[in-house]
């Protein structure tokens, strides 16, 4: 019993530093939970955790569910916007990833199980960060304050509103952990391993951290050895591992990516090489020791029309940004001129526009990539302070006078140039004099050398920021209340929405169908996604990676397509509503309905809500007897229900199908989770209409036979069927998938390899 007490208390003793940074980051989640929990309400950092995050997770959750009970994957999603590719458009939404499929073993709602998933990112990112600085340095007594710097910084904070970015942001350390550990002992699994979590964790972040890694290796790599001589050699090993690391996740980011690359976010926004706005170069000048997080959205004098060009998060503590100028009196100019060329790089992407579009994949200007100066920030900060005989005691007195110098030149010149009063920015202002009185305060601690006290007043300094990030969070939380109201009003555990549907007429259950819901008055604003929480096939949106072929139907008639932002639709034109097989509609008010002609079937649904039939219903699957061409079209979207809308490259083709003169329907529907099964007699042979997102990862046969898929009536799929009955099949395999399987069999076996070969390397 001694010996065990002796050892965990040996353990203990040990272990004391990280268990303190386990305390400390702790204390920052509870600061940035607790002003919402005081509000009796779940901790929401942001409007798309209520508009995306919380919908995708839980219809990933459920399809992950699903699909592993008929022992298939999840690939697609009848609930996501008309139908949709999951596989590939929701893997850094809620489907994939190493964190979310942790979150899916949590008994809990999504509200508890969101909290729980920023506190483990936020401990994550500040034991990962502690480790890395434990390699590089294991005598340093300043790894504490970069753990906590790191794991309290901005980006993690503010990114709780963007749960994949925090994810991705929290396994960074070990990336770069992976590199120490090649360079110092040749050893090539860690980052292999790092690779893989990060490329399957957010490929879009990833390419950022893959455009950073070259510069960050040839900087270590000339530090560690005093030279470039053989770096080439040495970095065709780390590169052959990276090529092994994004491989294994070929099945993962290979479908993402084909499936990325057709979104409109990406290209074509063209470059500029200066950002427009003068008050951009003002707040870039301070952003680095101000902490910007905590007045995003609030009343910021530097506001921007972009959310993108808002979010520039680098304060990581005064500590970090004091320290830094000490690098200029090191004795070691090696590494003096090394540090610099890094950081004159970082500059010119962070103060250029066309930096900022290159770092995001040459599409929309974003500063989402200053996770890479974070690191380096606080890494140079760290090591600096554990050589702090050096140190330039008048130059760290300059630096934080300059400092708030500059806090107050770019704010007051910021509002100048706006033409207004400094007492319209009262928060920001007192924010400002805040981080003043810190800066100052650290600098005074630093310049005695008292670490004990340097620890304190920055934990003090973050615990109040991080709360402050929180107080403004309060408008945003979700109280147990709403949440049960507003996933309630439609169906409930004990009231089956689908059983009611599959029951409201004859036949129901043999149809595939959609249902229109109006947002404001039943969603509430709470989420344009809440057709997914329901399971409910709708016709509304949120969300940027909706299928890439309904900008075919949004092109066709722009104007009667609701567009509140780039992509958030509410679909209500009833040429529309009626071509995308909308049967029922749920609303508070027959003024609601949508439906040109309509049958109102129920008053009393969930008590008060009225249940109608749309009249001019056309079935999910349809053949055609008229044919015109997209040019011939006039944003007429009546003639969707009557007419094949084709391009002039496929009309010859498609009007030899065209020979019967009457129209059928797909009878007998069968839904599963990636196929579809159904039946269609036609008196001769003739061309059916499937209102369905074109995707070509879709496999259909007719009669066992594959026939060829055509984009037709504004992004919707077509194919010809035959005389007499017509067995129609339908498969979705993601596009992609099978080469990307391949690529992750051969990267699992070179893993392999990988392993093996450190393993004997140990032996030696």
């Amino acid at each position: 019993m001694n010996s065990l007490k002796n050892r965990l208390k040996n353990t203990l003793s040990e272990n004391r530093e990280l268990l303190l940074l386990v305390l400390v980051l702790t204390l920052g989640t509870l600061a940035l939970f607790l002003p919402t929990w005081l509000e009796g309400n779940y901790y929401v950092a942001g409007g798309d955790v209520k508009t995306q995050t919380f919908p995708f997770f839980v219809m990933c959750r459920n399809e992950w569910i699903s699909a592993l009970k008929n022992r298939t994957l999840p690939f697609y999603s009848w609930y996501d916007f008309l139908g949709n590719n999951i596989w590939a458009s929701k893997s850094r939404n809620g489907l994939l990833g190493i964190y979310y499929f942790i979150a899916y073993l949590f008994p809990f709602n999504f509200w508890v199980t969101y909290e729980i998933m920023c506190y483990l990112k936020i401990l994550v990112s500040g034991i990962l960060f502690y480790l890395y600085l434990k390699n590089r340095n294991k005598d340093s007594k300043w790894k504490l304050l970069g753990g906590i710097c790191y794991g309290l910084s901005s980006y993690i904070v503010y990114f709780t509103s963007a749960p994949y970015f925090d994810s991705f942001y929290s396994l960074i350390p070990l990336f770069f952990l992976g590199i120490e550990k090649y360079l110092k002992d040749n050893k090539l699994v860690l980052f292999t391993v790092a690779v893989i979590l990060l490329c399957s964790c957010n490929l879009y972040l990833f390419y950022s951290l893959s455009l950073f890694t070259p510069i960050y290796f040839l900087y270590r790599y000339y530090n560690i050895h005093g030279s470039l001589k053989g770096w080439l050699i040495s970095a065709l090993k780390l590169i052959g591992c990276y090529v092994v690391g994004f491989i294994t996740t070929g099945v993962i980011i290979l479908p993402a990516a084909d499936y990325l690359l057709q979104n409109e976010r990406v290209g074509g926004k063209g470059f500029q090489l200066f950002f427009e706005d003068v008050k951009m170069y003002l707040h870039l000048l301070i952003v680095s020791f101000v902490p910007s997080y905590s007045y995003i959205y609030g009343n910021n004098i530097f506001n921007y029309s972009s959310h993108a060009l808002k979010e520039i998060l680098i304060y990581s503590g005064s500590a970090v940004t004091l320290v830094i100028p000490q690098l200029s009196v090191q004795k070691n100019k090696k590494h003096l001129w090394s540090t610099l060329i890094v950081y004159l790089i970082m500059m010119l992407t962070l103060f250029t526009s066309v930096g900022g579009s290159i770092t995001n994949g040459f599409s929309e200007v974003s500063f989402r990539w200053t996770y890479i100066i974070i690191f380096m920030n606080v890494s140079l900060a760290v090591e600096l302070l554990d050589n702090r005989e050096s140190f330039s005691k008048k130059l760290l007195t300059g630096t934080a006078i300059l400092e708030s110098v500059l806090i107050v030149l770019c704010f007051v010149s910021a509002v100048y140039i706006e033409g207004e009063q400094l007492e319209s920015y009262g928060i920001q202002s007192l924010i400002y004099a805040i981080t003043i009185v810190f800066i100052l305060l650290t600098a005074c601690l630093l310049n005695r050398n008292s670490y004990r006290k340097i620890i304190i007043i920055t934990i003090s300094e973050l615990l109040l920021f991080t709360s402050i990030k929180g107080y403004n969070s309060r408008n945003t939380g979700v109280s147990k209340s709403d949440y049960e109201s507003v996933t309630t009003v439609l169906s409930d555990s004990n009231y089956d929405l689908d059983y009611y549907l599959n029951n409201l007429e004859e036949g129901n259950e043999s149809e595939f169908f959609r249902v229109y819901v109006p947002q404001g008055s039943i969603y509430w604003s709470f989420s344009y996604n809440l057709n997914k929480v329901y399971g409910l096939k709708g016709l509304s949106t949120y969300d940027s990676m909706y299928a890439p072929s309904f900008k075919s139907m949004k092109s066709m008639n722009p104007d009667e397509i609701k567009v509140i932002i780039d992509w958030q639709y509410d679909i209500t034109d009833s040429g529309l509503v009626d071509f995308l097989s909308t049967k029922y509609s749920i609303t508070t008010s027959e003024e609601e309905i949508p439906f040109t002609e309509y049958e109102i079937l129920d008053t009393t649904y969930r008590g008060s809500l009225i249940v109608a039939k749309n009249c001019g219903y056309k079935p999910f699957g349809r053949t055609y007897t008229e044919l015109m061409t997209v040019k011939e079209f006039d944003n007429n979207t009546e003639l969707l229900k009557t007419n094949v809308v084709c391009s002039e490259n496929d009309y010859e083709t498609i009007k030899e199908y065209l020979v019967s003169d009457t129209v059928s329907d797909l009878e007998n529907i069968e839904v599963y989770n990636n196929s579809l099964r159904g039946e269609l007699y036609s008196d001769d042979k003739s061309f059916m209409v499937i209102s369905l997102p074109y995707d070509e990862g879709w496999k259909i046969l007719v009669n066992g036979e594959e026939v060829t898929v055509y984009k037709v009536n504004g992004g919707t799929m077509g194919i010809p069927v035959e005389a007499g009955t017509n067995t129609i099949e339908m498969y979705f395999v993601p596009k992609g998938f099978k080469l990307g399987a391949l690529m992750t069999a051969t990267g699992v076996i070179a893993f392999i390899v990988i392993i093996f070969i450190d393993r004997r390397k140990n032996r030696v």
